[in-house]
């Protein structure tokens, strides 16, 4: 997956890689646009999320939760959590590995 050091998203689309693991296990990442970029066109974030959760149709594992060190979490972040909670479920958050990154 793509990655740069900037605070908007750098993912515009629903992007899926596959990699099999030494032991043998397939495994599948989905890197997601816009749950916290709303600047984003909330019709393309919705045909996007559409994708995604086709994409993760076998299930999910775990949900990476990347927040930046230099902000607090806002009310656009809650949103969006609450939003993953309404399409995956409540029990979403038992799976979300929450990632800080940025330098403090």
């Amino acid at each position: 997956m793509r990655s740069m050091p900037r605070s908007a998203g750098v993912t515009s689309t629903c992007e899926l890689q596959r990699t099999q693991l030494p032991n043998g296990p397939i495994l599948n990442v989905i890197d997601t646009p816009g749950w916290f970029d709303f600047s984003i066109d909330l019709e393309i974030i919705g045909k996007e999320l559409v994708k995604c959760i086709d994409l993760a149709k076998d299930g999910i594992h775990a949900v990476l939760l990347v927040l930046s060190v230099r902000s607090h979490f806002s009310r656009e972040q809650q949103a969006a959590v609450q939003s993953l909670k309404h399409f995956f479920g409540n029990d979403i958050t038992d799976y979300m590995i929450v990632v800080f990154t940025g330098r403090s």
